[in-house]
């Protein structure tokens, strides 16, 4: 609370002293006495003098330079689609050797014998058909085991039929169509806004990277205020404004539907402010420095205003790199605690505590 002090001059001693064997309360009731005098007019006022000071002080920065957004990525993969596929098992006799994949039939062939090395030659067959060639590929499954795999991922291979049939022992098929194709598709959630399933069918994981950065640049929600890039097999992203405020930016836990797509975290990190002014304890940070000292030091001040308790104690304004603080308060009640840091350069302020706020003094000429 600020101190008043009433200072008397011209008056009768006796009016508002007491001497020296008076108590406190005598000679307070005397000052009250002649108050009281100079309310009613019986001790008439000559003259009046009102005497105040806010407490001020300065931060001066000196290449302030800082600042880093805060940052984060989603790593993704075998985020691509699955392939349906199938297989043909020979076994038990030394008879040729037909198959059927999607209405193309390729045989027969041969006994060539056993049935491991009569898989083989199937193998080579139905990759020398061109119809065949054109929309799948046969490989080597395992002793005796033709492989059939669509060559489109995604589920429209799963309707692919697929029969055989041998003149000799058994030909069989794994299912009366291929089976195991699966759309890719990945799904991020970035401060609260979910972008996709973003469609990886038919994508390397690198290439899958690069769209799912575009669609969340895309996104009229999350483009404005953060930068995504496809990095390898990375969605690196880096919010838009620098400062300790992007490390509360949360990160959802990414969904693919084959593979994955694993958060760095559940929040961007590593965010570091440019500078920040402490005054009466609390603390105004700034996130982003501005292309001069001058520049920053608008910036802070307008962010010291803005506070909703420091705008309160004090106004800031700036000149130059200099931001000025004025009490609002006057008085000693307004010489509040002061500090400044800045990431890089630096911010100086005047002294420890805002100075020079003085008691409100009343002079009366009676």
């Amino acid at each position: 609370m600020a101190t008043t002090t009433i200072t008397v001059t011209h008056g009768r001693a006796a009016d508002y002293t007491g001497n020296s064997g008076m108590t406190g309360r005598n000679v307070a009731n005397r000052v009250g006495n002649l108050m009281a005098k100079i309310a009613s007019g019986t001790a008439p006022v000559t003259s009046m003098t009102v005497s105040q000071a806010n407490a001020t002080a300065t931060v001066t920065l000196s290449n302030v330079a800082g600042g880093v957004a805060a940052s984060g990525s989603y790593a993704l993969s075998g985020v691509g689609g699955t392939a349906a596929s199938g297989t043909v098992t020979l076994a038990g006799g030394a008879g040729d050797v037909t198959i059927v994949t999607d209405g193309t039939s390729v045989g027969p062939v041969a006994f060539n014998t056993s049935d491991a090395q009569t898989a083989l030659d199937c193998i080579t067959a139905l990759n020398a058909n061109g119809t065949f060639a054109a929309k799948a590929t046969a490989s080597d499954g395992g002793s005796g085991v033709v492989l059939i795999t669509w060559d489109t991922k995604g589920t429209v291979g799963n309707s692919k039929t697929l029969t055989a049939s041998r003149t000799a022992g058994t030909a069989t098929a794994s299912g009366a169509t291929l089976a195991g194709g699966a759309q890719g598709a990945v799904t991020v959630a970035i401060n609260g806004t979910s972008v996709g399933p973003v469609d990886t069918t038919n994508l390397s994981d690198t290439d899958a990277a690069t769209a799912v950065a575009a669609a969340i640049e895309a996104n009229t929600t999350l483009g404005p205020l953060l930068v995504a890039v496809g990095s390898t097999t990375n969605v690196s992203l880096t919010w838009g404004t620098k400062g300790t405020a992007g490390n509360a930016v949360t990160l959802g836990a990414g969904t693919s539907a084959t593979g994955t797509a694993t958060r760095s975290g559940a929040t961007l990190s590593s965010g570091v402010d440019c500078m920040s002014v402490t005054v009466g304890g609390v603390q105004v940070k700034l996130g982003s420095e501005g292309a001069t000292d001058t520049d920053t030091a608008t910036a802070m001040a307008s962010a010291l205003n803005a506070d909703a308790t420091v705008g309160g104690l004090v106004t800031a304004t700036s000149a130059l790199e200099v931001v000025t603080l004025t009490a609002i308060a006057a008085g000693p009640v307004g010489n509040l605690g002061l500090s400044a840091t800045a990431t890089s350069g630096t911010a100086t302020a005047s002294g420890t505590t805002l100075s020079g706020g003085t008691a409100t003094t009343y002079t009366f000429g009676v």
